[in-house]
């Protein structure tokens, strides 16, 4: 295991000297009109900071504090009503707090909660502008955030708006046939999965929530939501309809998203019958299959996130056909 662990430290050196490279090449490393988790400048931190939680390299942390201070600078100019996770404010909030948990610097801490009292202060939570339930662009993400935070900070507010967002999430659950889900009519059919947008992702939060706080009832419903997706994409698959099963396959609201959020449930020992890494390995030719047509390298919706995928596979299983 030391040894693949060496190897691929050195792999990720080389990214992050290739992406410093092209950082300086660029005119404006982050143009400061758009929030986005995925812009060039909050992904170089989380990245340069995953990096040197391995290394604890001297230069690395250098670099983390400097983009880390620009983020925040650029970011208190800004005015937006769109404080999603993934595609707004709050990701500059959950970067500080990474960095945070990996540095121990506490000025990242209070950025992070600056942020979160801003989105409590604004419009968006005011008059619940954001009313999608969604990991990436709605509120299980902002919950994500601010469990997160609060296991952080054990700041009490912070805790009690965790609550709140919870109520929501559940009380905007649908009840179909085939079980509970978020996203409206257009999701009974399975039309709206994955991790990111769809009811994997809500359901995964609120599951994590509940194990964490030894919350039966919140895990007993949690779990409920997540079958409505599994036994989509299996039900799909025993009828060969492709067009539901692979056309999307993406971490971000396709088949990756629902295999990840299974295996990292699957995790806990939940839903083992089949295993979660049984499932990942029944569905690898096809999934290998895809990734040769693929053209997009992304990771919401292209090959990276199927990585992401097979990398919490082998994290599991220490299986060399995921690496």
């Amino acid at each position: 295991m030391k040894k693949i662990k060496d190897r691929f430290t050195v792999i990720l050196w080389d990214v992050y000297h290739k992406s410093e490279r092209l950082n300086s090449a660029s005119t404006s490393t982050q143009n400061g009109s758009k929030c986005s988790l995925f812009s060039r400048l909050e992904a170089s931190i989380l990245f340069t900071n995953e990096l040197y939680s391995y290394t604890k390299d001297e230069q690395l942390l250098n670099s983390i504090h400097e983009k880390t201070q620009l983020l925040n600078s650029q970011f208190a100019g800004i005015r937006t009503n769109n404080y999603s996770l993934f595609s707004g404010k709050l990701g500059a909030g959950y970067v500080n707090m990474e960095v945070f948990i990996t540095t121990g610097d506490r000025q990242y801490l209070l950025h992070a909660i600056k942020y979160a009292t801003e989105y409590c202060e604004s419009d968006a939570y005011r008059y619940d502008i954001i009313i999608k339930s969604g990991l990436g662009d709605g509120l299980a993400g902002i919950l994500f955030f601010f469990h997160k935070l609060f296991l952080c900070s054990r700041e009490e507010w912070i805790g009690q708006k965790a609550e709140e967002m919870i109520y929501k999430i559940v009380n905007n659950a649908y009840s179909g046939t085939a079980g509970f889900f978020w996203g409206g009519v257009t999701n009974e059919k399975g039309k709206n999965c994955g991790y990111i947008q769809g009811t994997s992702g809500v359901a995964l939060t609120l599951y994590k929530i509940a194990r964490v706080h030894k919350i039966p009832v919140l895990q007993a419903f949690s779990e409920e939501a997540f079958l409505y997706e599994k036994n989509n994409i299996i039900a799909a698959k025993q009828k060969e309809e492709n067009d539901l099963l692979m056309t999307d396959i993406s971490l971000g609201t396709g088949t990756i998203g629902t295999l990840l959020a299974d295996l990292l449930i699957g995790e806990h020992g939940f839903l083992q019958k089949p295993s979660s890494l049984e499932r990942v390995a029944g569905y690898l030719n096809i999934i290998t299959e895809k990734m040769r047509e693929e053209r997009q390298f992304n990771l919401l919706t292209g090959i990276a996130g199927i990585g992401v995928l097979f990398t919490e596979a082998y994290k599991l299983s220490y299986g060399e056909i995921y690496l």
